[in-house]
């Protein structure tokens, strides 16, 4: 469904609506008692100062005149190590830890760090004061809250000595919004959280930053702590039942501070940003908030011409996924993929529908294939990657798929890994193709002697997002001793080979020796050169197939005009007949007439002859009258005669020339025909010669006049020798990339220290983070999680972002993972379940409402991140339900046919 574009102001008043129902939505609420929450954080309740490790005194809510824990602390003094980066080994490595200088670490001391919940705020009584100001009952069956346990209000960190730790101190904005709701009622502006945020923050963090007497910062007390707390409540206006003060401190042990919290929900950040952009965000972005919108769009399951388009080879990308059983996608798994490729060469937001277990993942993988070898067409214009990257942009070709919840990511980053779930046995098995599968086995929590086809074969995918997954990967992939990548990198590249002697090998340096140098390098070579042949390859028998489809095309074309020009033969024929039939009329015509006119001046010249005497002149006797007379008439008679013949010879000549005329243009027409019939005959050998290079995914003639059950199972174009060749390509591009991380190694391994660290040091970098895709294509992620685990990352920042189940999340939970990527593939069914909302239906109406929004256009259930993309899509569908509804889908790809008895009445094929 296409429109009117929307305006600047009403995509501001929706992301206002939205940012209202982030900031009255818990940000984090603990259900388990504090001691739960200790626990899940890695930390014990500390409340007071005794050398009991456990016990009624270290848990009881503490009280102004309580010594503060902190003072309890054995304090040591704690050796620091520059910036230091956190490995396997437990040591701090330096930041030049692989330059040219041998390596040095040091040994990072744990030590105490203090989280400190300076206010909580009980769920259900907030909560219940929510939906009062609103009116709203609310049936808790239908939203996602959670009304036990106690909504964290603030919280701060502080060291051993009890000190504030710096930018740790966090504000909830649900607490905020409860004081605003309390002073300003039902309209309160809540988008007004961002300007009001931080002056709030530093004023809070200035009164939990005492000095002595010499202007050092001194140890806060639980006096202090609380004052702030009650302080704080009443700059907020939150009733005082509903204020819990400084309730525990939680003691957990590590080598550096615990970050701070972020007690917001984790999407309300990213849309403040986005509001302060507009209208100048990325191109994905607007698409999606509808500043942008195609002119027409067009239907899917009815417009064969436009499908056929899709269709063509010159839109197929040049590499695609080798499934198991190495098959084709189906038609409109294959135009969703060929449309996304085509319409997001740059940037741009595309949808596709599909229920789950209909090829979703099987699409993407053809989309994870296409950006993997546009990547791998840059790398191999690097002559030497030990000299340098170059210039490649490789956040260009990152992959993030992002969801609502873990379960719908899992799916692609545990299946594109694996041998048995990915690829077909005659590419693992045959064609022993690895991307690190060693490590990457041990990344899925597979063991080493587990059975060839259930073994992983590449780090393709990793399951980061929330900061556990991000750990266990980071330790997994990096840091183990016996598996991880980062000892075996460093000894295919480190200068200083000398600190690996006596040192014993990692079980994966045993399996896999680590190449040379200048193995490195012949490797590089090799899968450097065997990828442009097999690039060249594909493009050469892609263009030869462009011709084909062109050939095809011109042969339909002249073999549907050949009727037409042997008619005009036909009709060329009659009418010279016609024409010489004529010219002999016109002929004796002629003759008629021309000897008529010869026997009348005959007749005159007689006459003329027998003239009377000069007498009968002179006197001009009766006998000279008469004579005189019929001379006249004579004359008369001679000239009508001869004007006659005159006529009658120009009747002949102009039917003389009429009959070469039509002789000449039924000579040219038949020389078309033999033309015609030459160039038919020469395209039908080509084509019948090329139809054999695809087996039976050669489109003959009649093949878009199929039956829609059995059109939609085909796969024309993709098969034979032009899909053995993109197989080849996906395998070459996979060595290529590999290759080029061994000899590059020098260059990469810093960026990929960067990622693996992130937690213990500064945030990687866009061009750490390219590396690390390098690496591993594709990361996998929930939307929640994205703010934490790319800080850096901004607007349009990550190359491609494949958003899945987007039926099922609200419009602004995506809207943050749109915001960074430069294209956008919104995948899901808004068919299936809805999203869930977070408020109750009043109050989230009248949110809307005061913002000048419609909830029913941009607000959950109604609408989700599925709806939004689809309602911007150029292609879509409709198709009629067995209750008589009609349901209308953007783009095509996945949507298939249930199957189970469903109410969609779906055209579509399984997939």
């Amino acid at each position: 469904m296409t429109g009117k574009a929307s305006s600047p102001d009403t995509v501001r008043n929706a992301l206002r609506s939205w940012i209202g129902v982030e900031v009255l939505t818990p940000g984090t609420v603990e259900a388990g008692g504090w001691n739960g929450y200790a626990q899940a954080i890695g930390g014990q309740i500390r409340n007071r100062a005794t050398e009991a490790q456990t016990g009624q005194s270290l848990w009881d809510t503490p009280e102004d005149d309580d010594i503060a824990p902190w003072f309890g602390e054995v304090q040591t003094e704690i050796t620091e190590a520059e910036d230091p980066i956190a490995s396997p080994d437990g040591q701090a490595v330096l930041p030049n830890e692989g330059d040219a200088t041998p390596a040095r670490k040091r040994q990072l001391k744990s030590r105490p760090w203090y989280k400190i919940v300076l206010a909580a705020m009980p769920t259900a009584g907030a909560i219940k004061l929510l939906d009062g100001v609103f009116g709203d009952e609310v049936d808790e069956d239908t939203v996602d809250r959670k009304m036990r346990g106690n909504v964290l209000a603030a919280t701060l960190i502080l060291d051993e000595f009890g000190i504030l730790v710096p930018d740790s101190m966090a504000l909830a904005s649900f607490a905020w919004g409860i004081g605003k709701l309390c002073a300003d009622g039902a309209t309160a502006d809540l988008s007004a959280w961002e300007s009001e945020e931080s002056p709030l923050l530093h004023e809070v963090t200035a009164r939990l930053s005492p000095t002595d007497a010499e202007g050092r910062p001194r140890p806060l007390s639980w006096q202090d702590l609380r004052d702030v707390s009650r302080k704080l409540r009443t700059e907020l206006g939150v009733p005082e039942d509903l204020w819990i003060v400084t309730p525990c401190a939680i003691r957990t042990i590590k080598k550096n501070p615990p970050s701070g919290d972020i007690l917001a929900t984790f999407y309300l950040r990213d849309l403040m940003a986005i509001e302060r952009d507009l209208p100048g965000v990325p191109a994905a972005t607007r698409a999606y908030l509808g500043l942008d919108r195609p002119d027409e769009s067009w239907d899917a399951l009815s417009d064969r011409r436009q499908l056929s388009h899709l269709l063509q080879p010159a839109l197929f990308p040049l590499a695609r996924w080798r499934g198991p059983g190495l098959h084709s996608l189906t038609l409109l798994q294959q135009g969703a993929v060929n449309a996304a490729v085509r319409d997001l060469s740059e940037k741009g937001l595309f949808a596709v529908n599909g229920p789950p277990g209909r090829g979703k993942t099987t699409l993407l993988r053809d989309v994870v294939a296409h950006v993997l070898t546009s990547r791998a067409e840059r790398l191999a214009e690097i002559e030497k990657p030990w000299n340098g990257l170059g210039d490649i942009d490789l956040m260009d070709y990152a992959i993030v798929v992002a969801s609502n919840n873990n379960a719908a990511v899992e799916n692609i980053s545990l299946e594109l890994p694996l041998r048995e779930k990915a690829l077909d046995p005659s590419i693992w098995k045959e064609g022993r193709l690895t991307h690190f599968s060693h490590t990457a086995s041990h990344v899925l929590g597979l063991s080493q002697d587990e059975a060839e086809a259930r073994k992983a074969w590449g780090v393709m995918a990793a399951k980061l997002g929330n900061s556990n997954n991000r750990y266990e990967f980071h330790q997994r992939f990096w840091f183990d001793k016996d598996w991880g990548l980062s000892e075996w990198l460093d000894r295919v590249w480190s200068p200083n080979q000398s600190r690996f002697e006596g040192k014993e090998p990692s079980r994966l340096c045993k399996v896999d020796p680590p190449p040379t140098r200048e193995q490195a390098r012949a490797e590089w070579r090799k899968a450097r050169s065997e990828f442009r042949i097999a690039l060249e390859k594909c493009r050469r028998l892609r263009s030869e197939l462009i011709e084909t489809a062109r050939a095809q095309d011109r042969l339909r074309l002249l073999e549907s005009g050949k009727p037409a020009l042997q008619e005009k033969i036909r009709d060329a024929i009659h009418e010279r007949e016609d024409a010489e039939r004529a010219l002999v009329v016109d002929e004796e015509q002629y003759k008629v007439v021309e000897a008529a006119s010869q026997a009348e001046i005959g007749t005159l010249s007689a006459l003329k002859s027998a003239r009377p005497g000069f007498l009968a002149r002179l006197f001009g006797s009766d006998k000279w009258q008469a004579y005189q007379r019929s001379i006249e008439a004579r004359v008369s008679t001679v000239d009508r005669t001869r004007n006659a013949a005159a006529e009658a010879a120009r009747d002949r000549d102009t039917t003389r020339h009429l009959v070469k005329m039509l002789a000449a243009r039924y000579d040219e027409l038949e020389h078309q025909l033999r033309n015609l019939d030459t160039e038919i005959e020469d395209l039908s050998a080509k084509v019948s010669m090329d139809e054999s290079k695809l087996e039976d995914c050669y489109p003959k003639p009649g093949f878009w006049e199929q039956s829609e059950e059995v059109l939609q199972k085909t796969a024309p174009w993709n098969g034979g020798e032009f899909r053995a060749v993109r197989d080849a390509l996906f395998v070459a591009a996979v060595r290529l990339h590999r290759a080029f991380v061994i000899a590059g190694v020098k260059h990469i391994k810093p960026a990929l220290n960067k990622v693996m660290s992130a937690s213990r040091g500064d945030p990687p970098t866009a061009r750490d983070w390219g590396a690390f895709f390098l690496l591993v294509p594709v990361v996998s992620t929930t939307f929640a999680s994205l703010g934490r685990m790319f800080p850096t990352l901004k607007g349009a920042s990550v190359g491609w972002f494949l958003l899945d189940e987007g039926g099922q999340a609200c419009p602004q939970y995506a809207l943050g993972a749109i915001w960074r990527a430069r294209r956008a593939i919104v995948i899901g069914d808004p068919l299936q379940i809805p999203p869930v909302a977070t408020l109750g239906k009043e109050t989230t109406r009248q949110i809307f409402e005061n913002c000048g929004s419609q909830v029913t256009e941009w607000g959950a259930p109604g609408q989700s991140a599925q709806t939004l993309a689809d309602r911007v899509s150029a292609i879509q569908g409709q198709f009629p339900a067995l209750d008589g509804r009609v349901f209308r889908f953007s783009c095509i790809g996945a949507v298939m046919t249930p199957c189970s008895p469903s109410p969609i009445a779906s055209p579509m094929a399984n997939g």
